[in-house]
């Protein structure tokens, strides 16, 4: 997104959206490439962002036809992390991949990996409505799903995560 409104050039973004698909094993992508295997560098949360990363590029650049091509693929890796769900539908990553949010867990000793988060099933939420976006046109059956999906995880979300002593929502 940045790189698009920086210069203009859609290239490299088509380019990164490529080749981080192309890394594809097990159902998710790592994050690095060339991806070695080793599955602590599968970043589990960031597979999400994948179609935050298309509606992205749709609203900036209004190429469909590029992003349909990715649309499938894409789905089946949302799928593939919800395969990785609790019995109420959230997100619980397993240990082997890295449930990477941000660098303030692992600095203070708090690991993530193998617990069901709160930001992660935000972040799925997230991920439901972008797909429900991007299916409308192509699919209105799929967008109700996925947002119906969204709704019922945000509702579990609310139920779970939520803190009425603290008045917020914990982590895990």
């Amino acid at each position: 997104r940045y790189w698009l409104q920086m210069t203009g050039h859609k290239e490299l973004s088509r380019r990164c959206i490529a080749l981080a698909l192309s890394q594809r094993r097990n159902g998710l992508i790592p994050g690095v490439c060339p991806y070695d295997g080793r599955p602590r560098l599968v970043l589990y949360p960031t597979n999400l962002f994948l179609p935050l990363i298309l509606q992205d590029y749709l609203a900036y650049t209004g190429e469909r036809d590029y992003v349909e091509m990715f649309l499938e693929e894409v789905s089946e890796i949302v799928e593939k992390c919800a395969s990785y769900s609790d019995a109420k539908g959230l997100l619980s990553p397993p240990k082997e991949y890295w449930n990477f949010v941000d660098w303030s867990f692992d600095e203070n000793g708090v690991l993530l990996s193998g617990r069901n988060t709160c930001v992660v099933n935000w972040f799925y939420v997230l991920t439901l409505d972008a797909l429900a976006e991007l299916y409308q046109p192509v699919d209105a059956s799929k967008a109700v799903a996925y947002r119906r999906r969204a709704g019922q995880i945000a509702d579990t979300i609310e139920q779970v995560f939520w803190n009425p002593q603290k008045q917020c929502f914990i982590e895990y």
